[in-house]
């Protein structure tokens, strides 16, 4: 299949990807992960304003790179992921956020999704999130 299903990134410095829309995929069986939005390192391009809503990812990461199903890199501000369908393979990581960005706004607002993890729930997991 593809690296990456979706990714809404700038790989420019100083340059973004603002205001776009991923809505009603089926996103499957991608190397790395179903959905990447955020500049690729530090020193890249920002995401913001971005919406993820209504897509179905499935089975993501078939590399087990530690990227999970939807990756957030760094550089974002006032995304959107909500209402998704996220059924993470065996190594069941949901999400991972890779963001250094002011740990007082969270880079993406992540709500209303349903998670399902193959190997079991205990098994389910996210990298870099604030506790809840």
């Amino acid at each position: 299949m593809w690296d990456f299903g979706i990714e809404l990134a700038s790989e420019h410095q100083n340059r973004a990807t603002s205001y776009i829309t991923a809505r009603n995929n089926l996103i499957y069986h991608c190397h790395t992960a179903g959905v990447s939005i955020g500049g690729y390192a530090p020193e890249r391009g920002h995401t913001d304003h971005c919406t993820v809503v209504n897509n179905t990812l499935y089975e993501n990461d078939t590399s087990a790179t530690g990227s999970g199903e939807l990756q957030m890199q760094w550089n974002m501000a006032d995304n959107i992921f909500e209402n998704n369908i996220v059924y993470a393979g065996p190594h069941c990581l949901l999400v991972l956020n890779k963001s250094q960005v002011d740990k007082s706004q969270p880079p993406a607002t992540i709500d209303h999704n349903l998670y399902h993890c193959v190997s079991g729930r205990r098994r389910a997991h996210g990298r870099g999130l604030p506790p809840r």
